[in-house]
């Protein structure tokens, strides 16, 4: 059987701690990082879990990670 396309596979879920750990790393809330990204705090807590509920579909938080994971590490905190 295929895993549902809703649950977070082991390799989202560890991206997603990785992606938080470097956002913590950064000193950024959830909420900075959502004004650089233009994504809702859901949706940014939704790739730091693999949690694909809080966008569209699979492909919208494809796109959301790939711009997370681009995001440079000299962001501007404000």
């Amino acid at each position: 059987m295929s895993q549902s396309p809703t649950r977070p596979t082991g390799s989202e879920i560890e991206l997603g701690q990785r992606l938080a750990s470097r956002r913590a790393a950064l000193g950024l809330s959830r909420d900075q990082m959502s004004t650089t990204l233009l994504l809702s705090t859901r949706q940014i807590d939704g790739i730091e879990k693999g949690d694909v509920t809080a966008f569209y579909n699979r492909t919208f938080y494809l796109q959301a990670l790939r711009k997370e994971t681009n995001q440079p590490v000299a962001i501007t905190r404000g």
